[in-house]
């Protein structure tokens, strides 16, 4: 019993080195550049309807991607808790990060809202990949969880936690580097 046991260990050590050490970093690279060609979707959109975007929403969403690209490799499960837990002793930034939220959805421009939103989506893929192993380990409990309280709930509340995470202010990123090392 000790040997299989120690066996699983083992394989499981390995399937851990390979994900960690070949796979993840692989689509870490992949999601990264397509964060680049979205930062660059942004600017040809800003150069192009410049009268028509928002300064602050283009500005906002800039910033936003920038932090996102920086912080590809450190987006996890445990670095979203602690950002929260950041926001609920700093009302203030809670407040403003909401605000560039309300100012990001209110601009118009469809282009804008879908590099917003193809944004959003990585960055939640990133988040669910860079956790993968607290997943795995939490699988059992996480698949009645969703089960039981319907995926568009997880969902919701996956969004709301997961905005305040990656629409943080550019200037606050030094605060997020202390938090997630």
């Amino acid at each position: 019993m000790m040997a299989v046991f120690i066996l699983i260990i083992l394989g499981l050590a390995i399937v851990h080195f390979v994900y960690e050490g070949l796979v993840l970093p692989t689509i870490r690279l992949h999601l990264r550049y397509r964060l680049f060609v979205l930062r660059d979707r942004l600017r040809q959109l800003k150069t192009k309807e410049d009268n028509q975007l928002d300064a602050d929403s283009y500005r906002y969403l800039q910033e936003a991607l920038n932090v996102m690209i920086a912080f590809l490799y450190r987006f996890d499960l445990w670095a979203a808790l602690e950002v929260n837990s950041w926001f609920r002793k700093h009302p203030d930034l809670q407040k403003r990060a909401e605000a560039r939220i309300a100012a990001l959805n209110n601009c118009n421009n469809q282009e804008f809202k879908k590099i917003m939103h193809d944004s959003f989506v990585i960055s939640c893929c990133v988040l669910v990949l860079n956790s993968a192993g607290f997943f795995c380990l939490l699988s059992g409990p996480i698949t009645i969880y969703v089960i039981a309280k319907g995926l568009r709930r997880v969902w919701a509340l996956i969004k709301s936690r997961a905005m305040n995470v990656f629409y943080i202010p550019e200037r606050e990123s030094d605060a997020l580097n202390n938090l997630c090392m």
